[in-house]
């Protein structure tokens, strides 16, 4: 596979993921947790087919997987093709907003996950009480000290 090959490729595989995760933002918005695991999923399919991506394209320039931006840049330069250098600039355009992304889904995850620990919190409570509960679903004293014996 020739370099800008595997340069479309892993732009490819980077807009894929990109989608996942927007339908991940989707799902979390609109509290549909039932999407999140099959969507977990695909996110995960998804970020080990942009890794294998990366792995290629760094190979296909003579460096390791670890290669800074940077020196990808200088290599890219030096094959005298001007389109790899924009597809390049595309292609990181899209990671950092696909890392935009994701750390936004990862805060509506945490956002998510406090309201269902302070839901969990209130209903553990409620179970743990022998108390009665009204047509509103809230608790009913029977003896408060407004109401009689003959009362409740």
């Amino acid at each position: 596979m020739m370099l800008r090959q595997r340069l479309d490729h892993l732009q490819a595989r980077l807009r894929d993921l990109h989608q996942v995760m927007t339908r991940e933002g989707e799902a979390l918005r609109q509290g549909r947790t039932d999407a999140l695991p099959e969507l977990s999923a695909a996110k995960e399919r998804s970020a080990h087919a942009v890794t294998e991506g990366w792995v290629s394209l760094t190979a296909a320039l003579g460096l390791p997987s670890s290669a800074s931006r940077a020196e990808i840049e200088r290599h890219l330069t030096g094959h005298g093709d001007p389109g790899l250098m924009a597809a390049w600039m595309d292609t990181m355009a899209l990671a950092e907003e696909t890392g935009r992304m994701n750390r936004l889904n990862g805060r509506l995850i945490q956002e998510s996950l406090a309201r269902t620990r302070r839901a969990l919190e209130v209903l553990q409570s409620a179970a743990q009480q022998q108390g009665l509960y009204g047509a509103d679903g809230l608790g009913v004293e029977i003896f408060s000290h407004s109401r009689t014996i003959d009362e409740v």
